[in-house]
């Protein structure tokens, strides 16, 4: 017999995003994407996470009555969301992951023409001493607020908060057995059958990485913004009358 795996978590270990091909669901790399291979793991200096939650992984079912008896019960399909609260993150990383583009002048401004699409996976300690591992293959972010208090006698942060939506799959990805894509994911990295490496090829398609430390390394590394999306193959934003973004 298996020795049974916990499913409760404390903390927030790591958050790493990639650009995503709105074409074939791979990463974006170099100077359109957040590193040259595609991921970034937002950990340098102090930047990182402070809050991480995933929302609506699945809704209450509609029951249906007959006979005076319920009979059956509809159940809508998974649409996930997740806030992720920072308390720093990058300035390039978070332009390209929103949509917003770098002028000459250094300012910044929305496209919202067309909404990259981006992969997250994050990390978290399980309570055994495990990892609990959850993802989006396809979503989008977007960063509703940017609010500011005076400083008192104690110094008033304004942290950084996206907001996720989550597709369907654009890879081959995060199957059923039935071959239906789901929109979520997670791993417990003490299951038998867990690998860590065929799990980043399923988030971040593309991507040479087959550890998180490797994405940590190269994640030090990272390009210098184009103020182009990262879902953008030729560096230039596409034509604004044929949007090809999903579910915007």
């Amino acid at each position: 017999m298996s020795e049974k795996l916990g499913s409760a978590a404390h903390g927030i270990d790591l958050t790493i995003l990639s650009g995503i091909s709105e074409q074939d669901g791979q990463v974006v790399k170099g100077d359109n994407g957040l590193t040259k291979d595609g991921p970034y793991a937002v950990d340098a200096g102090i930047e990182g996470a402070t809050q991480v939650e995933y929302q609506t992984l699945e809704a209450a079912g509609t029951d249906q009555f007959a006979n005076n008896k319920r009979k059956r019960t509809t159940r809508p399909s998974q649409n996930p969301t997740a806030t992720v609260t920072y308390l720093d993150i990058d300035w390039d990383v978070l332009n390209k992951v929103v949509g917003y583009e770098e002028d000459e002048t250094g300012g910044a401004t929305l496209n919202q023409d067309h909404k990259p699409h981006i992969a997250l996976l994050t990390r978290e300690p399980l309570l055994d001493g495990n990892f609990l591992y959850e993802a989006f293959a396809n979503a989008t972010a977007t960063y509703q607020t940017s609010a500011h208090q005076t400083d008192t006698a104690e110094e008033q942060d304004a942290n950084v908060q996206l907001n996720l939506k989550a597709y369907e799959p654009i890879a081959d990805v995060f199957k059923l057995k039935s071959g239906k894509k789901m929109p979520y994911k997670k791993w417990n990295s003490g299951s038998s059958k867990f690998d860590e490496a065929k799990m980043l090829k399923e988030v971040f398609p593309g991507t040479t990485a087959t550890s998180v430390d490797e994405i940590l390394q190269a994640s030090t590394i990272n390009t210098s913004s184009t103020g182009s999306n990262p879902t953008s193959e030729s560096g230039k934003n596409k034509d604004p009358e044929t949007p090809t973004h999903l579910g915007n």
